[in-house]
């Protein structure tokens, strides 16, 4: 009987699955004899066997991008979590910290914070009495003064007395030049109206302070009205005022006329 024709193309190929075969098995052995070795030799020198896993390195940080140039200012109204700051800032002032908290009878109370970066350096308190307002106190951490964050947040005060309708808005303290630097104007207390006069936030004013008046403008910023120089510099700094002739022609001719300008009007008698 004749073999068929398919069977050496068979034994072929078992013989290559033989050689395959043989080949993975000597590459195990080595694989085992390898780390085998190099078992022996980690445990000769104290090294830990096997060594641990090399973890994925660690994503690097994004860097942050700083805006540039100095740091905004922010008004915004104070929130719960400011009022210990506000309280500290405010102990500097005529205001009482513990009637922060308090509700205004028959009004409202406002309090508004400035930051800077992120921090607050400033606060102030605004009373609202129907169309009228009293700045309570307005101060800012010493070590930002002078730097026009106080005129910031006296116009922000302004501004938003002006988005809430009031006609006017008064402001008392100790020395004259803040005040009349943001627009305020010097008003004596005699002059004060009435119903000013009745208010129970200027009723705790000293005294000794002065008054100051400001019509809210949409912007917040008012020509200052400062007159009395605020340091030895301004006073040395201003110039000479020259006295008025009152001898020369000059001064005689404007006497003249103002006498032919008064016979003029003088009423005619028949």
């Amino acid at each position: 009987m004749d073999e068929p024709a398919h069977e050496p193309e068979i034994d072929e190929r078992l013989a290559d699955l033989r050689r395959r075969r043989a080949e993975a098995v000597d590459v195990l052995a080595e694989t085992l004899l390898d780390m085998y070795l190099q078992g022996r030799r980690a445990a000769r020198e104290g090294r830990p066997w096997p060594p641990a896993l090399a973890t994925a390195p660690a994503p690097k940080p994004r860097p942050v991008k700083l805006p540039k140039g100095p740091p905004r200012r922010v008004h915004r109204f104070a929130e719960q979590q400011d009022l210990e700051v506000v309280r500290v800032l405010l102990a500097a002032t005529w205001f009482p910290s513990a009637e922060l908290d308090e509700q205004l009878g028959g009004g409202r109370r406002l309090c508004v914070v400035l930051e800077l970066g992120g921090v607050i350096i400033g606060a102030a308190v605004l009373d609202e009495h129907g169309d009228v307002g009293v700045l309570r106190a307005l101060s800012i951490d010493p070590p930002y003064r002078r730097r026009r964050h106080g005129t910031a947040l006296a116009a922000f005060v302004i501004r938003l007395a002006y988005e809430h309708g009031l006609g006017s808005v008064y402001a008392a303290a100790a020395s004259q030049w803040f005040l009349e630097e943001v627009g305020f104007q010097h008003i004596e207390r005699v002059l004060l109206p009435r119903a000013a006069l009745h208010l129970p936030s200027l009723a705790k004013v000293p005294a000794a302070a002065y008054i100051f008046e400001i019509t809210p403008s949409v912007n917040g910023t008012r020509t200052p009205r400062r007159m009395v120089p605020r340091t030895l510099s301004e006073l040395l700094a201003q110039p000479d005022r020259v006295p008025a002739d009152t001898t020369g022609p000059r001064a005689r001719r404007k006497r003249q006329q103002v006498t032919e300008d008064k016979r003029d009007d003088a009423p005619t008698t028949r």
